[in-house]
């Protein structure tokens, strides 16, 4: 296939992903109590929980950075994380038909995960801006930079997951369940507590790891473990490279399952 070709089918892919993604919104917002309130909140109603706890002082406090700056950033990060983790097998399962592509329909899940983050980054942000003062310029642009690294893990885990979701469907139901579970030790709303376990068990964790790495460097300019940031980095871009030649060579199996 030419390159003007694969940027047609692209560009079609985009179009029926996006009146996918669309038609889910409109159902979403006609069935839920709230309507368009709901669909706005939907995406923020766990902070309504954790929020009040860190303004409290209910939860550990880190050392440099102001604490619901901390946590504002860091749900903002997790959740982008996880949400591109499980945006290919949502989108599988919400927007797989038949004469519908897989490829649309993967893309569906991701325009549906990329809405969510625009409204929390709308709340989190602000409020992250107004509890630490100001993000470092530099940090910031950087912290954007690595930020494509961090996705790429995240994205190709996604879609091997989706790949996963033809034999066995129950798959993301399992994987959305296990990183929910993250939310309280990946450093997202508190730091660890200052043991010897807690730098391995940072580096280990791609989930702690990407969101105290790019909260820090965003907010401080300073970029915490180098080197296992280096390290996922090239992790990230082999394991969407494996899964993207894997999701060429599964697609008709995809089609067929969702025939």
């Amino acid at each position: 296939m030419t390159p003007p070709e694969l940027a047609t089918l692209a560009r079609g892919s985009f179009r029926v992903a996006a009146a996918l993604a669309g038609r889910a919104r409109r159902t979403r917002v006609r069935r839920g109590a709230l309507g368009w309130a709901g669909e706005a909140l939907g995406p923020l109603w766990p902070l309504l929980v954790y929020l009040p706890l860190v303004a409290g002082g209910a939860l550990p406090r880190p050392d440099t950075l102001a604490p619901l700056a901390y946590a504002a950033m860091g749900y903002l990060l997790w959740s982008l994380l996880v949400d591109a983790a499980l945006a290919p097998a949502r989108g599988l399962a919400a927007h797989r038909a038949p004469g519908t592509a897989p490829a649309a329909a993967l893309l569906a899940g991701g325009l549906e995960a990329a809405e969510r983050t625009a409204v929390r980054a709308l709340v989190l942000v602000p409020l992250a801006l107004a509890a630490q003062g100001a993000m470092d310029p530099i940090g910031l642009l950087a912290a954007l930079a690595l930020l494509l690294p961090a996705l790429a893990l995240a994205t190709g885990a996604g879609l091997v997951l989706a790949l996963l979701t033809a034999p066995w469907p129950d798959a993301a139901g399992g994987a959305a369940t296990a990183l929910r579970l993250t939310l309280l030790p990946s450093l997202v709303l508190f730091p660890l507590p200052d043991a010897g376990w807690t730098l391995a068990a940072t580096i280990l964790n791609p989930l702690a790891l990407w969101t105290d790495s790019l909260r820090t460097l965003a907010l401080t300019g300073a970029l915490p473990h180098p080197g296992a940031v280096l390290a996922w980095s090239a992790a990230g871009l082999l394991t969407l490279a494996v899964a993207l030649r894997g999701l060429a060579r599964l697609t008709p199996r995809l089609r067929e399952a969702g025939a």
